[in-house]
């Protein structure tokens, strides 16, 4: 039977991607098929061009200088026709907006796109499902879904150098603490008031490798009451409760416009949190990333 021309680019791809990666698994994962198609892909692949193509060596694969010299002429016709395929699927402007941002973030970042003046109309924003260790460092996952446009756009705390990628500094945040008007034991607030007083924390910072790894220093064990998904529920319990909270500052400030709650500086030093706005330099409405920065950036006044 004769193959058809997307049967011999799909095999064109995964042996580009083979050499790339050097693991079968890899290569499926990427493909979305399982390890076991890709080994049964690349033995028939072997047995039709009579070469190893890629030879076990330890835990990776090692291409063979055949497939070396085949990929690396694939692949920038493949690169090349995946930015043709996604100018396709994506010609028309799009009425959603999926976007990535922590949940701890989530409120306070959509209240500032919803006020922004040049927000678009008809516009759904829909925050997207990751893990927490996915906005703290580049685990992968981010920068994949936004190459193959399951994101438009991401908010997260470590920066990317990927080329592909705008990467843009727009918020960057210091810890405040919190706490009610009228707190019957914080007057003169340190560290030691800090770790004696019981928290309400916001997702993320309940997971204290996380945390330490963004402020850059070993936080010591708090009493934690209560942990919450979002910042206006943490909010919303610090200002009815003898419960103390730590935030950034520009989260800290936008709370304390409407509830009523006392901010302090965090009783030790620390780096700030720092947060990026990521997409791919191929995105086909960068008017969108502008007024995403614009309302990251107002935080901050």
């Amino acid at each position: 039977m004769t193959k058809s021309r997307s049967q011999y680019l799909q095999e064109v791809e995964l042996l580009t991607l083979l050499v790339q990666t050097g693991s079968l698994t890899e290569t499926a994962r990427t493909l979305g098929i399982s390890a076991p198609a890709v080994s049964q892909a690349l033995d028939k692949l072997r047995d039709r061009v009579g070469d190893p193509l890629m030879i076990r060596d330890g835990r990776t694969m090692t291409p063979t200088a055949l497939a070396s010299r085949l990929a690396s002429q694939a692949s920038q016709h493949l690169e090349a026709l995946s930015e043709l395929h996604l100018d396709l699927i994506s010609g028309g402007d799009s009425d959603t907006l999926e976007i990535a941002i922590n949940p701890a973030y989530e409120a306070l970042i959509l209240e500032a796109l919803i006020e922004c003046d040049r927000r678009p109309e008809n516009l759904t924003i829909h925050c997207a499902e990751m893990d927490t260790n996915d906005y703290v460092r580049d685990s992968g996952r981010v920068l994949e879904q936004l190459a193959k446009r399951q994101l438009d756009m991401a908010l997260v705390f470590f920066p990317v150098e990927d080329p592909r990628f705008h990467c843009i500094k727009v918020l960057e945040d210091h810890i405040k603490v919190l706490h009610r008007i009228g707190h019957p034991r914080i007057d003169h607030f340190d560290a030691d008031s800090y770790y004696t007083e019981e928290h309400v924390a916001w997702k993320l910072a309940v997971f204290r490798k996380a945390w330490q790894e963004m402020i850059g220093v070993e936080v010591g064990e708090r009493r934690i009451a209560a942990v919450i998904r979002d910042s206006q529920s943490m909010g919303n319990i610090v200002s009815k409760s003898d419960l103390i909270a730590s935030a950034p500052d520009s989260m800290a400030r936008r709370l304390a416009k409407t509830l009523p709650v006392v901010l302090k500086p965090l009783p030790f030093e620390h780096k700030p949190i720092t947060t990026y706005l990521v997409y791919h330099k191929a995105y086909s409405q960068p008017e969108m990333a502008q007024w995403v920065e614009d309302a990251c950036r107002s935080l901050a006044e």
